[in-house]
């Protein structure tokens, strides 16, 4: 089930990866690439800059879970980081991710999702705010037939 693993890691890097991380405090005067940051001072990880760097993903605007797939196997680069890292890594990653990944494989073995004829592609653009959420789209649900 790599594939449907790296369905689950590319709709988290996309959708979930868009709000900040949690603030870290400099507990003494440090340099950060080659930047002075004074003790205390508060920190905030830019997480969607690093989830849509080109630079790491080359086309991040789009929907694409090859990007996780090498050799056949789940590969996850040390660039993903929509829980952020280090001691503050998110508490909830490890039950978000089985979460996510049952969802979309249970929905996926159970329905087909297809846009509507005649209509356009849902868009990729997000609304930002606490969390991110698409833009309305409609979608056309079927029950998959068992066999």
């Amino acid at each position: 089930m790599p594939y449907t693993d790296s369905v689950a890691l590319e709709s988290i890097r996309m959708f979930m990866g868009r709000t900040f991380g949690v603030p870290h405090r400099a507990v003494k005067d440090t340099y950060l690439m080659g930047h002075f940051i004074p003790k205390e001072t508060m920190m905030i990880v830019n997480i969607p800059s690093v989830l849509m760097d080109k630079r790491v993903w080359g086309d991040p605007e789009n929907f694409r879970p090859e990007r996780f797939i090498k050799d056949g196997k789940v590969q996850i680069p040390d660039e993903y980081l929509p829980f952020g890292f280090g001691k503050h890594r998110c508490l909830g990653e490890t039950l978000a991710r089985s979460n996510v990944f049952l969802f979309t494989a249970s929905m996926l073995q159970r329905f087909d999702f297809r846009v509507p004829p005649g209509e356009p592609l849902p868009s990729t653009q997000c609304v930002d705010g606490v969390t991110a959420a698409t833009l309305p789209y409609n979608a056309l649900v079927t029950h998959r037939v068992a066999v």
